[in-house]
């Protein structure tokens, strides 16, 4: 059993999912290496590594097939012991490329809590900026002339009001406001909070997510962001996302 399970994850995959499901993919937005075909009536995706976090995620979804992907592009059902055909011919996509963050309002998606009775104040100690809020315009000069490899560790979201925040390490050089993180709340560089409890109480409060984030800002309010509502930088995901946005 133990070798089976050693086997399957080493070996690529495939799953099929009806069309009209594409919603259901958000959760995979986070993920690399996942590339996606939208054919009329199904959407396939295809995968190099079965990982525990894709397993875990594919069984949230409502696919119709899955696979282990086997050589000259054969399918073998999971748990099956024949190929039942053979994964069909592209284009392929990146995943990251067709889940591109769509907003219903002027701000970043998720919920805007009433202001908290949360002071912030000028602090001498230097944190490590991990985020930074910038300007749709900024975002996109950017993207198209930093080298891929710079765009590989970053993550962003776009709010239709033109606000970028883009969280990644080292921060990009560009126009902005950088934050630093005191666990998964974000507060503007050179502030701190009057008491050390209160992010973590903040946390509490907003049911903070382990990809959940937090903006808080000077006057105290605070924005949150939950974790599918970024997607992993890339020069065609920037400008996809910027066009959706412009739309």
């Amino acid at each position: 059993m133990a070798r089976d399970s050693e086997k399957l994850a080493e070996s690529p995959w495939a799953v099929v999912l009806q069309r009209h499901r594409a919603a259901s993919l958000g959760s995979l937005r986070h993920l690399r290496n996942i590339d996606i075909l939208v054919r009329q009536e199904s959407i396939w995706l295809q995968g190099s590594e079965w990982t525990e976090e894709v397993a875990h995620l594919l069984r949230q979804i409502p696919c119709d097939g899955r696979y282990r992907l086997l050589e000259d592009r054969r399918l073998l059902p999971m748990g099956k012991r024949l190929p039942t055909g053979r994964l069909p011919e592209g284009p392929w996509a990146p995943l990251a490329h067709f889940l591109v963050p769509r907003f219903q309002s002027a701000a970043f998606p998720g919920e805007m809590p009433a202001p908290c009775p949360v002071e912030l104040i000028r602090s001498a100690d230097e944190q490590p900026t991990v985020a930074m809020l910038t300007t749709l315009a900024d975002w996109l000069a950017y993207g198209e002339s930093a080298p891929g490899v710079r765009l590989r560790d970053l993550s962003f979201a776009i709010a239709n009001d033109g606000r970028v925040l883009v969280l990644g390490q080292p921060p990009p050089s560009m126009p902005g406001t950088g934050y630093h993180a005191t666990g998964r709340i974000l507060m503007p560089a050179g502030y701190c909070c009057t008491l050390a409890i209160v992010p973590r109480l903040l946390s509490k409060t907003l049911r903070l997510r382990q990809d959940d984030r937090a903006l808080l800002h000077a006057d105290g309010t605070c924005e949150k962001l939950p974790g599918d509502a970024f997607v992993a930088a890339s020069r065609s995901a920037i400008r996809l996302s910027c066009e959706g946005t412009h739309g």
